[in-house]
């Protein structure tokens, strides 16, 4: 005798694929524009615990730059697989003025982890704030990556959230062409 599939197991199958689909979806950090992050919003004060990869008498002083904030962490996959595509960006536009700060909100018990993290990718060269909750507070910050342009009036250009985001140059090319 043949068994019939009722329409509650081929429900319970289709829901089943949506799940495993939405998980892959959000294991990728697919890239969107960010919708909550709003142009001409203020930088937020860069309240952080600490600084990595950096000098020792170091200062964050982003008055009258083009600031590219990139927000991250060590445990999230893509943002480990962003590092390369931004240490090239940072190669191409730091010579040209723009700063560039790494920012987690990982705290004081994940420096070594931080410390470890950054010293394995040499192409990582650009400041790290550690404990950076204020900043990740200050702004609606959907995910993470989130990489974030600001313009030398200190007021936000364009963001991205996720990995592979497209249009970072031609904001950066864009926020460098505008009067100072």
């Amino acid at each position: 005798m043949e068994k019939r599939a009722s329409f509650g197991d081929s429900f319970g199958v289709i829901l089943l694929i949506i799940a495993i689909v939405g998980g892959v979806w959000m294991l990728r950090g697919v890239s969107s524009p960010s919708s909550d992050l709003k142009v001409g919003t203020p930088m937020p004060p860069l309240g952080v615990e600490g600084w990595l990869n950096v000098p020792e008498d170091f200062a964050f002083e982003p008055a009258g730059k083009v600031v590219v904030v990139d927000l991250w962490a060590t445990w999230c996959g893509p943002c480990r697989a962003e590092i390369p595509r931004l240490a090239k960006v940072v190669e191409r536009y730091q010579p040209l003025g723009v700063q560039f700060v790494g920012l987690t909100d990982e705290s004081k018990r994940d420096v070594q982890l931080i410390k470890e993290f950054v010293a394995a990718r040499p192409e990582f060269t650009w400041p790290v704030g550690w404990g950076a909750r204020e900043f990740f507070d200050a702004l609606p910050i959907e995910g993470i990556p989130t990489v974030i342009v600001f313009g030398r009036d200190g007021k936000l250009r364009w963001s991205a959230v996720g990995s592979g985001q497209t249009g970072l140059e031609a904001a950066l090319d864009a926020a460098l062409a505008e009067a100072g």
